[in-house]
Formats: C-alpha cells, structure tokens, sequence
C-alpha cells in the first residue's frame, strides 16, 4: 500500500471521528488545503466518507457561520446523499435528495472553478449539471 493512501486512509479515520464528535472545522480547513492544491481525488473521498459521519447540527452551524465557504455545504450534501442512501422510504429519499442539490448548487456557486460539487450533482441529475444556468452565465442579460 503507497504511503500516501495509508496517510489518507488515517486522515479520512480522524477526520469522521472530529465530525462525529461535532467538530467540523478541522475536515473543512483539509478540504480547503485540497482545493488549494487541486487534490480533486483526496476533496472527494474526504467529502463522501468524512460527511456522512457528520453531526447535523454542527453541519448546519458551519453552513451558517461560513456562508462563502463551499466546504461545509460538500460535507452537508455527502450527509444527506449518505441519508437519502439508508432510507427505504422514496418520499424521504426525495426531501434528502433535495437538500443535498440546494448545498451542491449553493457550493458550486461559491466556487465555480472546483469540479467536486458539479461531479456530485452530476451524481443526481445527470450531465446536465456541468450546463450552467442561464442566469449565471456571464453574456445572460
């Protein structure tokens, strides 16, 4: 096994334990250190396996106390996706999918340039989330 899957695989360990506990910054400040480095593969898997083990009330905290960072809303669309998942009811599978949609188009409105969000929406609703919206794109009156 390379060293730097052992190095993930720890941080991915550590940072689901934080979130668990309720402590989100630590897995957004890495998320943001990923994206500086344009880590797309470590951002993702990060995301996927480190939101689902999120508390929600600390999920919505950071999504209130960091409204321009993207991050928080990844980590809160991986909970809800990883919720929608575990349900046996479509009606709740739904509601859980539609908030996971709002915080992927809230954050790939945040940060235009980082594939993550648009690669999850593309999860659930097709190609057609790599189409921008007509209203966001720059020659729309």
């Amino acid at each position: 096994m390379p060293t730097t899957t052992a190095i993930q695989h720890a941080e991915v360990i550590a940072y689901a334990a934080a979130a668990a506990r309720g402590d989100v910054l630590p897995v957004c400040i890495r998320l943001t250190s990923a994206r500086a480095d344009a880590d797309w593969s470590l951002r993702s898997r990060l995301v996927v396996e480190v939101g689902a083990a999120c508390e929600p009330v600390a999920l919505d905290r950071a999504c209130s106390f960091m409204p321009d960072a993207p991050e928080p809303r990844l980590l809160r669309a991986a909970r809800a996706m990883a919720a929608a998942e575990a349900t046996p009811c479509a009606s709740t599978r739904r509601a859980w999918l539609a908030c996971a949609y709002e915080d992927l188009a809230v954050a790939a409105r945040l940060d235009p340039m980082d594939p993550t969000a648009r690669s999850f929406l593309s999860e659930l609703v097709g190609a057609d989330a790599w189409v921008a919206h007509p209203s966001h794109h720059p020659c729309a009156a």
